[in-house]
Formats: C-alpha cells, sequence, structure tokens
C-alpha cells in the first residue's frame, strides 16, 4: 500500500475540463485511504472557477485558538466524502466540538485507514484558529506524522463551501490544492 501523502491523482477531468485537460488532484486528511503523486500537478482550473464565481477563501485564520462559534455550528453534524470509500451511505462522519471548545471530533461509523495506515473511527484536532469559513486545525490523534517542507507537522485547514459542502487544505500547499468535497448527509 502507498503511503498517504495527502496527494491523490483521480484521472478525472473534474471542473478544469473547462480550463485545462488536467487530471484533478485531490488531497485526503486523517480518514481516507492513502495513494500518492506528484505535488506539482496543481488544478489551476479550480481557481479559476473560484475567481469567476467570486468566491473568496480566507488564507489567515485568526491565531488565537479559540475558533468563531458561528464557524463551529456550521461545521457541527453528519458528513461523507462524495466518493468510496467514506461516503453518507457507506461511512459516514460526525463532527462535533470537544466540552472545552478547543478541538473538533471527527467520528467515522465503521473503522477506516487513518495516519500512516493506522485503522480507526476517530480523529481529534486542535484548532488553531478560525475565520467566518474556514477552521485551522492540527491532527492530534492519531498523532500527525505528515510534516512540511520546512520538517513542521502539518497543519489542515478545514474550509466551508455554503452551510452544506467543505475541502480541507494542507496550509503548506497555499490557494490551489483541495480535497474533493465533502457534503453534509442528508437528513442530518
Amino acid at each position: 500500500m502507498l503511503a498517504n501523502t495527502g496527494l491523490h491523482q483521480t484521472g478525472r477531468e473534474g471542473v478544469a475540463f473547462a480550463f485545462r485537460r488536467r487530471p484533478v488532484v485531490e488531497a485526503r486528511p486523517a480518514g481516507e485511504a492513502g495513494c500518492s503523486t506528484n505535488a506539482g500537478m496543481a488544478t489551476v482550473g479550480l481557481v479559476l472557477l473560484f475567481a469567476a464565481l467570486g468566491a473568496t477563501v480566507e488564507a489567515n485564520p485568526r491565531s488565537d485558538a479559540a475558533a468563531s462559534p458561528k464557524v463551529l455550528q456550521k461545521v457541527v453534524g453528519t458528513w461523507g466524502w462524495v466518493e468510496a470509500p467514506n461516503t453518507c451511505q457507506a461511512n459516514p462522519h460526525t463532527i462535533s466540538v470537544t466540552p472545552d471548545g478547543q478541538g473538533l471530533i471527527l467520528r467515522y461509523a465503521h473503522p477506516t485507514e487513518m495516519v500512516g495506515g493506522e485503522s480507526s473511527i476517530e480523529a481529534r484536532y486542535e484548532i488553531r484558529g478560525s475565520t467566518n469559513k474556514s477552521i485551522r486545525l492540527a491532527l492530534v490523534a492519531p498523532m500527525e506524522t505528515r510534516k512540511r517542507a520546512t520538517g513542521e507537522l502539518v497543519v489542515w485547514d478545514l474550509i466551508l463551501d455554503g452551510r452544506n459542502k467543505y475541502r480541507w487544505r494542507r496550509t503548506d500547499w497555499g490557494q490551489r490544492l483541495y480535497t474533493r468535497e465533502i457534503v453534509r448527509c442528508p437528513g442530518k
């Protein structure tokens, strides 16, 4: 099995078809089965699409550890990846806030592959900051092992795309790479 480097090349054309005939490059945080590819294959089409739609992503979440209660309310619920294996039907995950408000808990219905190939039903994140549309998180359980080029452990941004969708982005990827969409499960 290949290591989960966070990047996944699907071979699909996705939204990039309107701009460029290149495969969609996706990322996978904890809870997604691993595969790897060339990290340099960013999909320019997504950036152009977001720009064309007038979408903006706030790049620098507040640096305080507490997240905005509004953004936390938006992310709490039951979610699933748009593609297997962790869809709403097959293995949804719930997002909840820790009692002290300093972390998020992702709990899957069934065990799934986490960082380093470990199988678990739960991932815990420490909140590092937030904006109106994103939460900056550090994976603490299972322990994050992936590192940035600087040698520091990777940090993730959970980016809300409306009330019923979110994506992940590693902070060292900048604005061009995102995961596949994660959608709110119907009736949840």
